[in-house]
C-alpha cells in the first residue's frame, strides 16, 4: 500500500474513536488467530513454509501484538506469544526478541497479580531470558547475568501454577545459562529436573532438548564418556 494511501485510511479511521478501537482490536484478534494456528507446525517439518508465512505478514503480525501489549490483552498476548518466540528464534532476532518481550513483560508487571497474569507473564521472562543470553554474544555491553535473574523469575512465578510444560522449559534454559557460568553440577540438576518432566509429558521436542543440555553439562564437567 502507498503510504500515502496508508495516511489518509488512518486519518479517516482516527475520526471515530470507537470504530478505531474496534478495528485494532480485531486486527490484533486476527494475528493472534494466525501466528496461534502456525505454532505446531513451527515445531515440525513444515517449519520452513510456516516461517515464510508469518515473515510475509511480519508488520500486521508487530502491529498486533504491539496492540494486545499496550491494552495488556492477555488472551491475545498468550495466544502469540510462542509462534512470534519461535518466529524471532529462528530468524536470529535475538535483539528484537528481547525488546519486544520486555516491553510485554513491563506492561504485564503493572497488572494486579494472578494466577493468568502470573503464569503468562512467567512465559513472558522466560522468553525474555532466552533472548537476552544470546544477545550477550553479539552485544558486550549486556550483563552475562541478566539472563539467569530473568529466567529465575519465570520460574518463581510458574512454579505457582500448574504449567509442566513451560516450568520445564523455563529449567532447561536455566540449566544451560549455569553451564555457560562455569556451574555444570547445577546445570545438570536443572536440566535433569527438566527432563523429568518432559519424560512424563512424553514430550519428544523437550526431552531432546534437556538431553542436548545434559550433554554440554557433562563435557564441561569433563564427563566425556
Amino acid at each position: 500500500m502507498l503510504d500515502v494511501i496508508r495516511q489518509y485510511a488512518v486519518e479517516k479511521l482516527q475520526e471515530t474513536v470507537q470504530r478505531e478501537a474496534a478495528i485494532k482490536m480485531t486486527h490484533s484478534a486476527y494475528y493472534a488467530d494466525f501466528l496461534q494456528q502456525r505454532e505446531r507446525r513451527l515445531q515440525g517439518i513444515e517449519r520452513p513454509a510456516a516461517l515464510k508465512e508469518i515473515d510475509e505478514e511480519i508488520e500486521n503480525v508487530q502491529a498486533g501484538w504491539t496492540w494486545a501489549v499496550a491494552q495488556s490483552h492477555m488472551e491475545l498476548i498468550a495466544r502469540s506469544l510462542e509462534s512470534l518466540y519461535l518466529f524471532y528464534e529462528a530468524q536470529g532476532w535475538y535483539q528484537t526478541g528481547e525488546e519486544v518481550f520486555r516491553l510485554a513483560a513491563t506492561q504485564l508487571k503493572a497488572r494486579e497479580a494472578g494466577a493468568e497474569r502470573n503464569l503468562i507473564l512467567g512465559r513472558v521472562l522466560a522468553r525474555q531470558g532466552v533472548f537476552a543470553r544470546q544477545v550477550v554474544f553479539f552485544d558486550h555491553d549486556q550483563k552475562p547475568e541478566k539472563a539467569g535473574e530473568l529466567l529465575q523469575a519465570s520460574l518463581t512465578l510458574l512454579r505457582q501454577t500448574d504449567a509442566q510444560r513451560e516450568t520445564a522449559f523455563t529449567l532447561n534454559h536455566l540449566g544451560l545459562v549455569a553451564n555457560e557460568a562455569g556451574e555444570p553440577q547445577i546445570g545438570q540438576q536443572l536440566c535433569q529436573e527438566a527432563l523429568l518432566i518432559y519424560q512424563k509429558l512424553a514430550d519428544s521436542s523437550g526431552i531432546a532438548h534437556a538431553l542436548m543440555n545434559l550433554g554440554k553439562a557433562a563435557y564441561q564437567g569433563g564427563e566425556y564418556v
